[in-house]
């Protein structure tokens, strides 16, 4: 298994915006090793594929359908402990997917009716500046956070106890899996940890929020390590909150209190510590919830959206290893918070990264209407024109726009360093093919089929290539008039129009190039001839023989680009499945062929072919066995075919 540590940014290039997928988590703290719990499906609705990022909508499982997967995901548990430790996971689900949605801002915390109208309708509350003095559980369920994005991010200051770090860090060493001892709260106490790490990270250095932390006497720290109590590390966090406002000559009308604990909101309320209370909890919600990803915050006032990359972001940091799979193509995502050998990487060790691993199947297809399996769907027939753009030229802008990610036109002509022209004439080919859309702003956004076209192309799948070039309509139009004509001539000048369109000069002979070095087109001495035909070893093997008779029979010199033309004519295949299939021949046929320097009629044009992404140089020359290569002038020019 390799997995490739990403950064948040890193992981929003993989495309996932189609279809169905499954949802599911594995968590050595209570669940067998590799077996994975499916609560739910992630769906991206089709009338909203162009969207970037694509919206998409959560379906919880039931309870039932929860707890009925437990002979499964606890496959090396006693019968007798199976029931008790599944009993409690739906509801700890349900509690965690909550905490998700709240720091994504997708549902509003629940809150009392007297803070909601606070919020709603004074709006000196909002916009005044504020010190917020906060606890633990608000920092990691996304309360505070969800303030924060409620106040702009500004006007604020942080206060937070070195007691709320103390129990983060207690919190991680709770949450260490222990042998033998199946327990779905530690997987809680370890993402408490994680997560009041990761959100203070994006409070203080994301966002820029002004924070300071307090400092408890060592005596006293040790003190909250040892005890379990949570009692007596709230009434620390009080008397660090008297001792605040006393050192710096503040007021308690100066200080808010942020928690989600209403036991200590009430000792707050009765010692007149601040100037109000801002209490809130996650949202409850039940079985079989749904949601979709873009939501209208009632008391904001806004338009909320959370990406599927920032969803199983935080899913990750929860639950530890995440997996979403779409069964239709057999595409699956996981994302692991630890790297499976344990070892990390000191470089950039300030940026949060997530271990990927982003399997396609070895034919990748797209997703469709109702998940059928059609490249076709992301073309765009608008883009019909025939331009001159090289294959080589074609890559190198595909390449780049696949490692850049959602870009500009002028980010790209910079990283391109290609005139603005032929930049331009790249992206419209690459824009008809569907590897790309177009936002209203001009702003360049990959589909999910430029992953499936840069894996595809890594595995050296000419024909699967082929039907995703197939998208741009002049190339499609080509291959379709070769296949009712049989043959087209070589120079754009005899050909003014194809399929009553007018080609151009140079647009011809650049698509044809295309076929070409994709292994679709003959390229003869005046003509390219339709090769797209597939055949056997054995009927290539028996017209071969008859072509041999014809030319000259066994034990005879016979001109190699004479018989490779016949071939290829009459075939209707190119020169690379020529190569192939004589290899076969050669290995299991009736005939054992020598390659001749001896002079021979005729000369092979270049067949030139598409190698593996990766791989120099990017197009190889064909060569058969015996050295002899199509090309030029060939270095043999004979071959002579004897019997076994």
């Amino acid at each position: 298994m390799k997995l490739t540590p990403l950064k948040l940014d890193e992981f929003k290039k993989i495309p996932i915006s189609s279809g169905k997928w499954e949802l599911s988590y594995n968590d050595r703290t209570h669940l067998t090793k590799d077996k994975f719990l499916l609560i739910g499906d992630i769906v991206f609705p089709n009338e909203y594929r162009s969207c970037n990022p694509a919206p998409f909508e959560l379906n919880l499982l039931n309870y039932e359908k929860i707890i009925g997967q437990k002979d499964e995901v606890l496959s090396d548990v006693k019968k007798e402990q199976k029931e008790q430790i599944i009993k409690v996971i739906p509801k700890e689900i349900y509690a965690e997917i909550s905490q998700i949605l709240l720091r994504q801002s997708l549902i509003a915390p629940d809150i009392s009716s007297n803070l909601l109208e606070k919020l709603i309708r004074d709006k000196d509350f909002c916009n005044s500046h504020k010190v917020l003095f906060v606890d633990t559980n608000s920092v990691k369920n996304g309360f505070l956070y969800w303030l924060l994005r409620l106040f702009n991010f500004s006007n604020t200051m942080v206060i937070l106890s070195n007691a709320t770090q103390i129990e983060l860090q207690k919190a991680g060493e709770m949450g260490r899996p222990k042998k033998n001892q199946r327990d779905i709260k530690r997987m809680l106490y370890r993402s408490e940890s994680i997560l009041g790490l990761y959100m203070e990270h994006q409070i203080t250095k994301k966002n820029n929020i002004p924070t300071e932390i307090l400092t408890l006497p060592y005596e006293v720290l040790g003190r909250i390590v040892e005890s379990n109590q949570t009692v007596f590390a709230d009434r620390l966090i009080l008397e660090e909150l008297r001792r605040f406002c006393k050192e710096r000559h503040l007021l308690s009308t100066d200080i808010y209190m942020v928690t989600s604990d209403e036991r200590l909101s009430r000792f707050i309320e009765i010692e007149n510590l601040t100037k109000d209370i801002l209490l809130g909890f996650p949202s409850k919600i039940s079985d079989e919830f749904s949601i979709f990803s873009v939501q209208f915050d009632t008391i904001q006032k806004k338009w909320n959206s959370c990406s599927i990359y920032q969803f199983l972001w935080d899913f990750t940091l929860t639950f530890s290893i995440s997996k979403l799979e779409n069964k239709d193509t057999e595409e699956v995502v996981t994302l692991h918070i630890f790297p499976p050998d344990g070892h990390r990487h000191a470089q950039d060790w300030q940026e949060w990264r997530l271990y990927i691993e982003h399997s396609i199947p070895k034919t990748p297809s797209a997703i469709g209407i109702e998940g059928t399996k059609d490249y076709s769907l992301y073309a765009d027939n608008s883009f019909f024109a025939w331009k001159e753009c090289g294959l080589d030229s074609l890559l190198d802008g595909i390449n780049v726009l696949s490692r850049l990610g959602p870009t500009t036109k002028d980010t790209l002509i910079s990283k391109s360093r290609k005139s603005t022209w032929a930049v331009e004439t790249v992206l419209y080919a690459i824009q008809g093919m569907g590897l790309v859309k177009m936002d209203k702003e001009k702003n360049i956004h990959p589909t999910d089929l430029m992953s499936i076209f840069i894996n595809t192309w890594k595995e050296g799948d000419l024909t699967t290539l082929n039907q995703i070039f197939r998208n741009f309509r002049p190339y499609a139009i080509l291959l379709e008039t070769l296949k009712e004509k049989g043959a087209l001539p070589f120079s754009e000048k005899e050909i003014p129009e194809i399929s009553g369109r007018k080609i151009g000069t140079k647009g011809y002979p650049s698509i044809r190039n295309w076929g070409i070095a994709l292994g679709q087109i003959y390229l003869g001495k005046t003509d390219v001839v339709y090769g797209e035909n597939n055949v056997s070893q054995s009927e290539f093997q028996d017209t071969l023989f008859d072509e041999v008779m014809k030319l000259g029979g066994y034990g005879t010199s016979i001109s190699a680009p004479e018989i490779i033309d016949a071939l290829c004519r009459n075939l209707k295949i190119t020169p690379i499945k020529f190569e192939s299939l004589l290899n076969q021949t050669t290995q299991k046929g009736k005939f054992i062929i020598e390659a001749q320097s001896a002079a021979g009629g005729g000369v092979i044009q270049k067949h030139y072919v598409l190698r593996k992404k990766g791989e120099s140089p990017r197009f190889r020359e064909i060569t058969l066995d015996g050295g002899l290569s199509l090309g030029g002038v060939p270095s043999f020019k004979s071959l002579v075919f004897r019997r076994k």
